[in-house]
């Protein structure tokens, strides 16, 4: 290899490495963190609806606590990364504890405060849906766990498609069921 193909060979590896880096740290970071602030400015948009139409009142506690929730969520989604998440728990992990538990508190009061069922149940779907939410965000934006989801359920698939198509594991289950029904 000649000088003139190394000198070739590292510009075209160091510009390949720099459009991987801007790919990663800045275009898919900022499509990550629009994508959590699109979605739940959707959810927000649908807890909205849910009140509008007279599900529960715009004052009520359980309605105000989700939607500020949600609109810090939408404001600081740029936050909601591992580093943050750790840096956090390495270093104000008594304090936000009590924080956490304070807050936590003050949803399950705002949600018993709720006399019909299906509105708390819905409420809860929304914050569930949050959480979803928050959740998928931080697997996205992360390249370990990315890879390994992505790994983790092809390997659960294959591993369906193997155990549904093998004839003797319907054998083997309806003997355990008949066993497992004599001996109660």
């Amino acid at each position: 290899m000649s000088l003139i193909d190394r000198v070739l060979l590292t510009i075209h590896t160091t510009t390949a490495l720099f459009f991987l880096w801007l790919f990663v740290f800045v275009l898919w970071r900022a499509y990550c963190e629009d994508k959590l602030r699109q979605d739940v400015f959707a959810l927000r948009d649908t807890l909205f609806d849910y009140a509008h139409s007279g599900a529960i009142g715009f004052d009520h506690q359980a309605y105000a606590v989700l939607r500020t929730r949600m609109n810090g969520l939408i404001r600081f989604a740029h936050r909601a990364t591992w580093t943050h998440i750790f840096l956090i728990f390495l270093f104000t992990r008594k304090s936000m504890a009590v924080s956490v538990d304070e807050s936590n508190s003050r949803w399950q009061e705002a949600l018993s405060q709720l006399h019909q069922t299906e509105t708390r149940l819905k409420l809860r779907e929304f914050h569930d849906h949050m959480q979803l939410l928050i959740a998928q965000h931080l697997i996205r934006g992360s390249l370990i766990l990315t890879p390994a989801l992505l790994i983790g359920v092809a390997t659960v698939d294959v591993w369906k498609r193997l155990t549904n198509n093998m004839p003797g594991l319907g054998y083997v289950e309806v003997e355990a069921e008949q066993i497992g029904a004599m001996n109660t």
